[in-house]
């Protein structure tokens, strides 16, 4: 078998396009608290018939953009990224443009995996039917770790009114992902916002910005919040 990858494989590379910070403790069971660097790593393989392949692309600059989605990701995985870390830039130099890569394999829909398809528009993706499933279902969307929502609430209403004023927190897709979290909280984590007077009031505050936005669903969500 490994001949037959020999003949096939003229080569393999590996870059890092940036990296998360996190706790081990966070994403795995039986861990103790360890804080480790994530790198978003990306191969190039070199087939000698079917030309480059990339292995996943890596975060692209979009993750660190001003909006609730990725605000959320990053306060849950904070990143160090740089221009020159994204994987159109490092194949760049070494002479490789986005055109010469004829497939990507995608191993799942994390940011840190399919940030960089954008720039390989002309490129043929390959994925599982599993990861093509959760694409369909949107399951990954939030991509915050649930323990966190409590003490996320403090800096996302800050974000969430600093959006109402220029109306950024009426778009369908930012409302959608704030009701799911506040939502959750509700169901989750009632008591431990209640007894938080910071977390108490943020959470009323992100309500509220949604209340102001027509959204009648938020308002049953206040509503059940206050009464329970």
């Amino acid at each position: 078998m490994l001949n037959i990858v020999k003949k096939m494989i003229e080569r393999v590379e590996y870059f890092a396009c940036g990296y998360c910070t996190n706790d081990l403790k966070r994403v795995f069971k039986d861990f103790n608290k360890t804080i480790v660097n994530f790198n978003a790593g990306v191969f190039l393989i070199k087939h000698r018939e079917k030309g480059y392949i990339l292995y996943d692309t890596g975060y692209s600059m979009d993750i660190l953009k001003n909006n609730i989605k990725y605000f959320l990701y990053r306060f849950a995985n904070p990143i160090t990224l740089k221009r020159e870390d994204m994987i159109d830039y490092q194949l760049k130099e070494k002479g490789i443009s986005p055109d010469e890569i004829k497939y990507i394999i995608i191993s799942h829909l994390h940011p840190d995996h399919i940030g960089g398809l954008k720039f390989f528009p002309n490129s043929y993706l390959i994925l599982t039917k599993a990861c093509y499933n959760d694409f369909k279902l949107k399951k990954d969307g939030l991509l915050i770790f649930d323990e966190l929502l409590p003490e996320v609430l403090p800096v996302l209403a800050e974000v969430v009114e600093a959006l109402s004023e220029t109306g950024e927190v009426s778009d369908k897709n930012c409302v959608l992902i704030l009701k799911s979290i506040v939502l959750k909280v509700l169901l989750k984590f009632s008591d431990v916002v209640k007894a938080d007077q910071d977390y108490h009031d943020a959470y009323e505050r992100i309500l509220n910005a949604l209340i102001k936005c027509n959204d009648e669903s938020a308002a049953v969500i206040l509503d059940e919040y206050r009464t329970h």
